[in-house]
């Protein structure tokens, strides 16, 4: 198997490399995506998480979409640490 990003999505590998291949990827992606927010090529939809994440809006329905996300991914990180 390739080592790097293609091993990381394609191959399902998660050894240091291949993790390192895509938190570069990923990082590149969402700096990218600001800055077309910034430069006034693409308007975001409100209300959402990942506007909340990937363009870092702090408006009321984003914070709010955001705090539905985290509440939901704590409930299912504790339903599922009690079924084991």
């Amino acid at each position: 198997m390739k080592h790097g990003l293609s091993g990381y999505t394609k191959g399902g590998c998660r050894c240091d490399m291949c993790r390192g291949a895509n938190k570069a990827y990923h990082a590149g992606w969402v700096a990218q995506k600001r800055a077309e927010m910034l430069a006034g090529l693409v308007q975001p939809e409100h209300g959402t998480q990942a506007t909340y994440s990937v363009y870092r809006c702090r408006c009321e329905a984003c914070r709010s979409a955001h705090s539905v996300y985290t509440r939901k991914i704590r409930q299912y990180k504790q339903r599922t640490r009690g079924a084991s």
